[in-house]
């Protein structure tokens, strides 16, 4: 009989310290856990900056943690903790601004549910924290936001960058990479030389979507190219396509399809602009008018000009001579200017 007991209770202590194993594993996975996320070199390569995710976001929508580790030659010699607060997303939807100094590297760090933060590492191992209102656009001309090449590392280059900037590598993290590649993209275009341009949503709030752009040439790794290709806005991404290596158009469909923004890149997705072009008025029987091409369909070249095809969205219901119709727009500079040309009768 004693011996039953004690084997019960040696059972019951390996399954207690088994559960106590478990419980401190999730622990420390949700709130120590150290996640490398992404790392950026200045161009001297004396200076890099890591930025890691500690544990997971608070449940179920809760801010999650970070540090930034200033690094010299490989040697820690600053290093800052911070949160960001985005709907319960983790660090790896969040891709700060960073732009080095002289003395320093200053980071902003953006959340949904947060104002921007600016954190300074300085070179002498102090550090501080305050809002960013206001420094995006003070300090606008000095910022350092490159494209890489699509089949190298992903590197950022100085250009012509003020001279207080050092020019910056950005290096996502293997996981980060692998988990984009993983996303089944909204909206792709491959080039000529087979290298694909995919649109990859990582964050949704109220109905809408955010993207990241990246390319990939083998289509199982991929490099990172453009972290808010939409300027921070967010929607519905219906088409991306490219003219030539450079130059390329997206669309982004806002309120559930009732209308659309254009998007132009002139540097093979290194930035993008939302692009304008004019109203269509037509009138109605009661001498009302509107303007029912409101969606852009898709851009095509033909002849020397591009041409820009706009439909009427999910609420459209214009009916012109032939039936319904779309519209249909030219452009003689590469899609900085457009001119509507004719409207036309689609199925």
């Amino acid at each position: 009989m004693k011996k039953i007991v004690k084997t019960n209770a040696v059972i019951v202590g390996v399954f207690l310290l088994l559960v106590g194993f478990l419980i401190a594993g999730l622990i420390y996975q949700m709130n120590y856990k150290k996640t490398d996320v992404l790392q950026r070199e200045s161009s001297d390569g004396q200076f890099v900056v890591e930025m890691q995710q500690i544990g997971e976001p608070a449940f179920p929508f809760g801010p999650v943690s970070g540090r930034f580790l200033l690094k010299r030659k490989g040697k820690i010699i600053n290093q800052l903790k911070f949160t960001v607060s985005d709907d319960g997303a983790g660090l790896s939807y969040n891709i700060p601004i960073f732009e080095w100094r002289e003395d320093c590297v200053k980071i902003i760090v953006s959340g949904s549910e947060q104002e921007d933060m600016l954190y300074t590492l300085y070179f002498d191992g102090t550090n501080n924290s305050e809002k960013a209102k206001g420094y995006r656009e003070e300090n606008k001309e000095q910022s350092v936001e490159k494209k890489p090449e699509a089949s190298q590392s992903v590197q950022e280059e100085t250009g012509d960058a003020e001279e207080s900037v050092i020019g910056e590598t950005i290096t996502l993290s293997s996981e980060i990479l692998t988990y984009y590649m993983s996303l089944e993209p909204a909206c792709s275009y491959v080039q000529g030389d087979g290298l694909e341009y995919r649109l990859v949503a990582v964050d949704r709030a109220l109905g809408s979507s955010f993207y990241v752009l990246v390319g990939t040439l083998d289509g199982e790794s991929c490099d990172f190219v453009n972290a808010d290709p939409f300027n921070g806005s967010g929607g519905e991404a219906r088409w991306l396509t490219f003219i030539d290596e450079e130059l390329g158009f997206a669309c982004l469909a806002k309120s559930a399809g009732s209308y659309g923004h254009l998007y132009c890149t002139r540097d093979g997705g290194e930035s993008f602009e939302m692009i304008e072009y004019p109203e269509h008025e037509v009138f109605l029987t009661n001498g009302a008018s509107f303007n029912p091409f409101v969606m852009p369909e898709v851009i095509y070249k033909e002849d020397g000009l591009l041409y820009l095809e706009v439909g009427q969205g999910a609420d459209g219901d214009y009916y012109g001579e032939d039936g319904f119709c779309h519209g249909r727009y030219a452009s003689a500079d590469r899609g900085k200017t457009w001119e509507f040309v004719e409207t036309f009768a689609v199925e």
